[in-house]
């Protein structure tokens, strides 16, 4: 059997799981074409047709079904073996895929990359920020950061920090202007930016946990990001609610942004790193971890 069979493997395993060349190309980093020749060299060794394609995507054959039944299992051994191998070296190094919210990055995951570039020079980062929860197995991710209570029971999972407290602010001349807020209620009087995840908006709570109040806003102006409702209340057009308030917290200190009703908008549950159950953290990911224990404080298990 070929050595380059096991350069092969890979490619082969990543098509079979996301039923897509362009989807595994750009998963393993390379070109479509280069896809295209790993499966054509593993068809050719083994004699057989591993997939169907079609312009609907490319799906297993029964006798690619059966291979990868019998190689699955010995790929992820030699997946995990490579993996403790590298956590004894102790030399963080290739690429770590990490999924995180876009909120998290500025104030959280920027210190961190700047740590992690210093300390680990030879290691690679692909970060993917979006506001959805993402099975890091499935999807081929080193981590992920979410809530705790998004996180699948079955992951490892590190607290990153304390619950989040979150802000409604405004800007000083629109309160200048404005009528006056003494009272979650009160807000809807008012202009109100929304942020939107998947045509949703996210949520404007209020009180303690286990007593909140939410209120049904009727947007004025409504956004795709956050940071985009953000940057429309320092612009004077009404009020954002900042999740989390880390978000904003440079703003309220310059005097660019005021916060409203301070201390009533309900905290959200502490910020996890997860990652698959492993007896040893790979070398990169543990960098990683480390990096976030030094910009974000707390990591306990």
């Amino acid at each position: 059997m070929r050595q380059t069979l096991l350069s092969d493997l890979p490619v082969f395993m990543a098509v079979a799981d996301l039923n897509s060349l362009t989807a595994a190309a750009s998963r393993l980093g390379v070109t479509k074409s280069a896809i295209s020749q790993s499966l054509r060299r593993l068809e050719d060794e083994l004699g057989l047709r591993l997939f169907h394609r079609s312009t609907r995507g490319v799906h297993l054959t029964e006798a690619g079904a059966q291979f990868l039944a019998l190689v699955e299992g010995p790929y992820q051994a030699l997946g995990a073996a490579r993996d403790e191998v590298q956590a004894v070296s102790g030399a963080p190094k290739g690429l770590l895929r990490v999924t995180a919210p876009s909120v998290v990055f500025d104030w959280l995951l920027l210190p961190a990359l700047e740590r992690l570039r210093t300390q680990a020079p030879d290691l690679r980062v692909e970060l993917d920020l979006n506001d959805h929860f993402v099975d890091i197995v499935r999807e081929g991710y080193d981590a992920g950061l979410r809530l705790v209570e998004a996180v699948s029971p079955d992951m490892i999972g590190r607290r990153v920090t304390g619950a989040l407290d979150c802000a409604l602010v405004a800007a000083p001349a629109y309160l200048a202007t404005c009528p006056p807020l003494t009272v979650p209620e009160d807000v809807l009087a008012h202009p109100c930016l929304v942020w939107m995840i998947k045509g949703r908006p996210v949520s404007w709570d209020f009180g303690p946990p286990g007593q909140v109040t939410r209120l049904e806003i009727t947007p004025a102006l409504q956004f795709s990001t956050h940071h985009a409702s953000i940057a429309a209340a320092r612009a004077g057009l009404g009020l954002a609610y900042a999740v989390p308030r880390a978000q904003v917290a440079d703003d309220i200190a310059s005097g660019a942004l005021v916060e409203v009703l301070p201390g009533l908008p309900t905290p959200l549950p502490p910020l996890m790193v997860y990652y698959s159950s492993r007896r040893h953290v790979p070398a990169k990911l543990g960098a990683f971890l480390a990096a976030l224990n030094i910009a974000g404080g707390l990591i306990r298990a």
